[in-house]
């Protein structure tokens, strides 16, 4: 049976939008007590939860208006409601955080990330494990496809291994390109964080159980849900919501016209933040979502530093210029100033302007595939050379 819902409970009310400039009083028991139950009761509303929060001081003022209560849901609710209430311990439920490592974070604490506070609908309470400090760094969502070509998996590793050192990376521990956009800033040794649609007392997907753990000792692994929430498919596009309110732009790599990134890029637009799409093959129904963002008004991005670009606090890294023409002797000096040893120049210089495979570059160069293939990655970091799937790799056009 569906719950009755009255006006007042579609939209945050005057009086909450007022209320969300007052902290919530964390270190009351009873307002933590509060805050705990609404987020148990109706963790899959918000709205409910802010509403309710601006009414009622605490949960014996809600819980003794039974009647007025009783009058706003079906039977079904109120019963859960009241059995919920009768039952409530906050202890045991700190305690039980306590125990699994799970931290909180309260609307107004200071800790608090800024950004997501400024949405139309913030979470009362964050449950973390790690780290939530790293979400005090710029952020930028990472989106896309559970379903990725090499295509795919190249673009992801080659703007986050650029762009996780001047954004955390946020995405939401998904299979797919949220798990190498999480894995790629990880090789950098850069601090990634996961928001994820269920409580932090499980993990989802289970074959990431070891890349939430890495995750979490420089980064965070967040949720809004309540320990006990299984994954459900309606609770994607409410988690969505908190990785574009996170982050100052969301980039989408390869995403299908009905994928739940283009959720986070309607949330995103919705939050004024700034969405931004890598091109793909017109034939390529991976990329169909991602073309049509295109089309409606998304930046597209073809490079690391079209993402840069968008942002003033970067553009001191951004010294590079579009220049065809530049010579060797020129990209020699550039290299020597990097710090690039000979044989590191001499893998550079077999390079070609068309895509060359590195079983090529390695017969050439006389050099070990070892080195040879750690020194290509070095270089498409530098954004010197540019990779593409099946291990080609070609001079790129851009310098430093």
């Amino acid at each position: 049976m569906e719950e009755k819902i009255d006006s007042v409970d579609d939209n945050l009310s005057q009086e909450t939008r007022f209320l969300k400039n007052r902290p919530v009083a964390f270190e009351s028991t009873s307002d933590r007590e509060w805050v705990f139950f609404l987020n148990y009761a109706f963790k899959d509303d918000t709205i409910k939860q802010w509403n309710f929060y601006s009414k009622y001081n605490k949960l014996s003022d809600f819980l003794s208006d039974s009647g007025q209560i009783k009058s706003l849901f079906s039977f079904e609710k109120f019963s859960q409601i009241q059995r919920l209430g009768s039952s409530f311990s906050l202890e045991k439920i700190e305690e039980k955080l306590k125990n699994l490592g799970i931290k909180t974070c309260f609307f107004g604490d200071g800790n608090y990330p800024f950004y997501l506070s400024e949405i139309y609908d913030p979470p009362l309470i964050l449950y973390y494990k790690g780290d939530i400090t790293c979400l005090e760094r710029p952020c930028l969502g990472v989106v896309g496809s559970r379903k990725y070509s090499n295509y795919g998996q190249s673009v992801t590793a080659r703007f986050v291994k650029k762009l996780s050192h001047h954004f955390c990376i946020v995405s939401g521990l998904a299979i797919g390109i949220d798990t190498l956009a999480h894995e790629a800033a990880l090789e950098e040794s850069q601090c990634t964080v996961a928001v994820v649609a269920n409580g932090l007392d499980t993990v989802y997907p289970r074959m990431n159980v070891g890349l939430s753990s890495q995750i979490e000792e420089t980064g965070c692994v967040v949720s809004e849900m309540p320990m006990g929430t299984t994954v459900m498919p309606f609770r994607f596009p409410k988690r969505n919501r908190i990785i574009s309110g996170l982050s100052k732009g969301v980039l989408v790599i390869e995403a299908q016209r009905k994928s739940g990134s283009l959720i986070t890029c309607r949330t995103a637009i919705e939050q004024d933040g700034d969405v931004f799409a890598v091109p793909g093959s017109i034939f390529s129904f991976s990329s169909t979502g991602c073309n049509d963002l295109i089309k409606d008004g998304a930046r597209m991005v073809t490079c690391p530093e079209d993402v840069l670009s968008e942002y003033e606090e970067f553009s001191t890294v951004l010294e590079k210029k579009r220049n065809p023409s530049t010579g060797e002797h020129q990209q020699g000096s550039l290299f020597a100033s990097n710090g690039y040893s000979s044989e590191e120049l001499s893998v550079w210089s077999i390079l070609e302007s068309d895509p060359m495979s590195i079983e090529k570059v390695i017969e050439r160069s006389k050099l070990s595939a070892t080195f040879v293939s750690r020194t290509l990655s070095k270089l498409e970091l530098d954004n010197m050379v540019e990779s593409f799937p099946g291990h080609l790799y070609k001079k790129s056009n851009y310098n430093f």
